[in-house]
């Protein structure tokens, strides 16, 4: 799926792609288990952490106004976590976009899922606080804005 949302250039820049082998699994790494994506051992991790951007130079939406110190370091206020199980992100659940599971057999029916992650994702980068912001408006498969692929902007909700 990585390799086919993101250009090789797009991947490079990736600082972790979080699969079944990040998710301590240990004896159980080949049984069919639930599994869940705790997002505080992302947060631990030195290579994510240190990829958090040092100074910033955009402001921020706080919730009276627009504030101009980032936050230090990655944590629950800046990360969001797209995955299609609520189970999986049951630690942080405000933290999680669901999107439906995609699969060979998936059947596609017009609607731009993607795009409308997107557009949501754009929105939720001028929030200081992505996991209260998630909380108080989810994403919600099929609604909201697209995105328009070719020029690289929201498309508005009909």
């Amino acid at each position: 799926m990585v390799a086919q949302l993101f250009t090789p250039e797009q991947h490079a820049k990736l600082v972790k792609i979080w699969s079944r082998d990040h998710l301590r699994l240990g004896v159980h790494f080949n049984a069919k288990v639930q599994v869940y994506k705790q997002l505080p051992w992302l947060w631990e991790d030195s290579e994510v952490q240190a990829s958090f951007p040092t100074s910033s130079t955009e402001p921020f939406k706080v919730e009276d106004g627009w504030k101009e110190a980032p936050p230090t370091r990655w944590d629950q206020s800046n990360t969001v976590l797209l995955d299609d199980s609520v189970d999986k992100a049951a630690s942080e659940p405000h933290n999680l976009v669901k999107v439906d599971e995609f699969t060979k057999e998936t059947k596609l029916d017009g609607d731009d899922v993607l795009g409308r992650v997107v557009a949501y994702l754009e929105d939720l980068k001028w929030e200081a606080d992505v996991s209260a912001a998630m909380c108080e408006r989810p994403f919600v498969n099929g609604e909201g804005e697209g995105w328009d692929w070719i020029k690289g902007g929201k498309i508005p909700s009909a």
